[in-house]
Order: structure tokens, then sequence, then C-alpha cells
């Protein structure tokens, strides 16, 4: 394959940093936070074609509109005749086909950034560091084939799933017309997260001079303990293909980041 510019991105936002130091005696705390806001769109596109069927989100790209945002069909619930989902005729011709296609959502959050806070007092300092994003939707690609009794394992939502003219549910009946890429999969991608959060305590320095050292340290440290979001997988921050910089935002049985609570000791001799 041959490699070449066919366009033209643009990006604008702001960027702020900043931090609130206060120091009392042998207390000390210096609250802090980063913040962005980006708008990303693309200007310009060989011959103005836009590139469709991207990744397992079929994403798209095409000018105006930011990169690689969320295209398909626009699901309207389920039909409780039939079982099928509702899809958004856009052009009014009766049929449901490609031409009904639309955007349904964008991976690219309103804002995002981190805060957090460092503490010390005498012998004890306890750092903290929150991350967040708003705004971001995700494609969740997971539940095309764990809300539709295919062969992989399924969710218990299969079991709200429609089974007889008259059911009302937000879950169709196991179809292929009802596996389409649709706003049915696109989900509110913001979350808050405690990203890290470590206490620390140094002995004294009479005690450990004692003993031949310069330090010695106590902490306990936590990764990931908090993660609080409306997203209905495993982990709000995933893209399945992360080596694909045109596949953003979509989960398809992505692993999550890991939660981890560690004790340790640090001496200094």
């Amino acid at each position: 394959y041959i490699m070449s510019n066919i366009g033209r991105i643009e990006n604008r936002g702001i960027e702020i940093s900043a931090g609130l130091p206060v120091k009392t005696g042998a207390f000390s705390w210096e609250l802090y936070l980063n913040f962005t806001a980006n708008r990303n769109r693309v200007r310009e596109l060989y011959e103005n074609q836009p590139i469709r069927n991207i990744g397992r989100a079929s994403s798209s790209i095409e000018v105006g509109e930011p990169v690689s945002f969320f295209y398909g069909f626009n699901a309207l619930g389920v039909d409780p005749n039939d079982g099928n989902l509702i899809y958004e005729d856009l052009n009014g011709d009766g049929k449901i086909t490609d031409l009904d296609r639309k955007k349904t959502g964008s991976p690219h959050p309103d804002f995002y950034g981190s805060f957090g806070s460092n503490l010390e007092w005498r012998n004890f300092s306890l750092n903290i560091l929150f991350s967040f994003s708003k705004g971001n939707e995700i494609f969740n690609s997971t539940r095309i084939y764990t809300e539709t009794i295919s062969l992989s394992n399924q969710t218990t939502a299969i079991l709200k799933r429609w089974q007889q003219p008259g059911d009302v549910t937000s879950i169709p009946k196991a179809s292929v017309f009802n596996q389409r890429f649709s706003s049915r999969f696109v989900e509110d991608g913001s979350f808050l997260r405690l990203r890290n959060i470590r206490l620390n305590y140094n002995l004294p320095l009479k005690f450990v001079s004692r003993a031949g050292l310069s330090d010695f340290q106590v902490y306990i440290a936590g990764r990931n303990l908090l993660t609080f979001t409306k997203y209905s997988g495993m982990d709000p921050e995933v893209n399945y293909n992360g080596l694909n910089h045109l596949a953003l935002g979509t989960d398809f049985f992505t692993c999550p980041q890991p939660m981890s609570l560690t004790f340790g000791i640090c001496v200094n001799f």
C-alpha cells in the first residue's frame, strides 16, 4: 500500500495548569489542576471524499467533523410487535439502507484533565491524583456480541430481551438486523477516576541514623481504586486497537486497567 497525506486537520483549544501552595509551620499543602479543552476538525480531504467504516465502531472521517466520529444508524427503540430495532429512516424511502446512516457520537471529550493534592505534616505525606474526562462517547462493540445470543458469553441484559409480541424492552430479539452499527451501542464515556493515592511515613532521622541509614520510609499506595462513570463496560478509558490513531473510543472485549494496592518499604543506606 502507499501512505500519503490526503487531508488537513485542525486542533484548537486551551490548556490550563494552576497550583495553590499553603505552608504553615510543619504543615504544607499544595493543590494543583490541569485542564484541557480541544476542538478537533477535519478541514480538507482528497476530493472531499469521506473515509468510512473504520474499525469496529464503523468510525468515519469527513470534512467539518472530528476525526473518527461514530457513524451508523440511529436506533429509536425496540418495536414491541416484532422485537426488532426501529432505525431512523433519514431519506424517507421506507427502507433502511446505508443511506440512512448518520453521526451517532464522538470519541473526543469536551474537556479532560487532572487535579490533585500533596500534603505534608511532620514525617507524614499524602499524595492524591484524580483524572477526569467529560463529553466523550464510547462505542461498546462488546455488546454487539454479549446482548444478541451469539457464540460469545452473554451478560444478564439478555434476560430482558424481547420474546413475544407486546413485550416492552430495550433489548431486541437476536437477529443480524439488530447487530448493525447504531446509536444503541454508543455510550457516555465521561468519568472521574482516583488515579493514584499514596501515604508515606518517614522514620525520624535520629532513629534512622542509629541504624546506619540515611532514610527509612514506609508507604501504602493505590492505583485506579475508584472510578465514577455511567459507562457499562469494564473501563471508560479504552481503545481496542491502541496502535491505530483512527480507531478511537472503541471497546471490543478490551482488558481494563488493573486496580492495585501496594505496601512497601524504601531504605537508603
